[in-house]
Formats: C-alpha cells, structure tokens, sequence
C-alpha cells in the first residue's frame, strides 16, 4: 500500500462558559467540539486488498476525528460505514485516479450534516459546532504541468463550492495543491535540502 505521510495535525481549540454560582465564578468545560482533531493525508492506491483496514488503524493510533484524504483511487461517490469510521469519498466513475474524500471518527458523525461530492478532486462536509458550524474542504489540485482548460475548471469549481458554504460557518480547505518547490536556499527551513525538483 501506498501509505506516505502521517497526517498533519492541526492545533486543538478549547471553548470554555463562565457559570456564577453564588459569588464564584466557575469555568464549565463543554463537551462539543472542544478537542476536535483534523488531519490530511495522502493515502495513494487504497483500492487495494487490506489498504483501508491499515489506515484506519493508523488514524486510530493518532486519534483522528477527522482526516482529509486524497488519491485513495477509488470509483464513484458516496459513504461507507465501518466499524469506528465513516468514510465519506468522491472519485472518478470510470478510473482509479485523483478522489478526495474525509474519513470521520463515529464519535462525531452525528455532528456531521451534510456532504456535497464536487468533483472527484474536489469534496465538502458541514459539520456543527458547539458555537459554529464547520465547513471543510479536501481538495486536490491538478499538477502545474496539466493544460490551463484542466486548472481553470479545478478553480471555477474550487471558487463556486467556497461560495456556496453559509458565510456564518467557519470555512477550512485541506489541500493537496501539488506544487513545486525548487533546491534554492530560501526553502531549506522549510523542506531541507533534498527536494527532488529544480525549478
């Protein structure tokens, strides 16, 4: 299987209320969305025999609630229920390539309200907070080298699927957006020196 990067982690938010009994003034924890967990990752062939299964024991092991994944390279759209996951995905009809998808843990699938399939590279959920509602995006942006026809439509859509998220949610795009970064010194802190790309 094509495992590659564990995923990134993204800062954990905790809300708090303030509740005055008598004159002290306590702090009461919610039990919401307080700790929500997101990730993205670059899966690669989870078409194949036992791929899935390994997965989501490494998503497990990092106690994800919710991952953005990309290339899984599955046919056709739609949700699959396993064991202590949900799996919510957007693929090519015809051919195993590009897809998006987001995998969710079931602690928090009831707080997840709907999910729009865009395009196979393009995919959205809404998911209610405690304070506000989430809408995120997994995104997998075409290579710099496709035509400019194959780019333009991947931003058209990008554009009009942001546009359509409620202006009261807090929008977040997970993106694998296929760049290249070139060997000069300016990226060192960021990548070190073993880029593959010569730009």
């Amino acid at each position: 299987m094509g495992l590659t990067n564990p995923p990134r982690l993204k800062s954990t938010v905790t809300k708090y209320e303030e509740v005055k009994t008598g004159t002290i003034c306590q702090r009461r924890y919610h039990k919401g969305l307080k700790d929500l967990r997101v990730g993205s990752w670059i899966v690669l062939l989870l078409y194949q025999l036992g791929a899935l299964k390994m997965l989501l024991s490494q998503i497990d092991s990092y106690k994800m609630d919710i991952t953005a994944i990309q290339e899984i390279r599955w046919t056709g759209e739609g949700i699959i229920d396993k064991k202590n996951y949900t799996i919510f995905y957007s693929c090519d009809r015809k051919h195993h390539i590009f897809e998006t998808g987001f995998i969710v843990n079931k602690r928090i699938k009831h707080l997840v309200t709907d999910f729009k399939a865009k395009t196979p590279r393009i995919c959205k959920i809404y998911v209610r907070g405690l304070f506000f509602n989430y809408s995120l995006i997994c995104v997998h942006a075409p290579r710099e080298e496709k035509d400019g026809d194959e780019n333009d439509n991947f931003y058209d859509d990008l554009d009009q699927i942001y546009e359509e998220c409620p202006k009261s949610d807090v929008e977040i795009i997970i993106v694998d957006l296929n760049t290249k970064i070139g060997q000069e010194e300016i990226y060192r802190p960021i990548i070190g020196k073993y880029s593959v790309h010569i730009i």
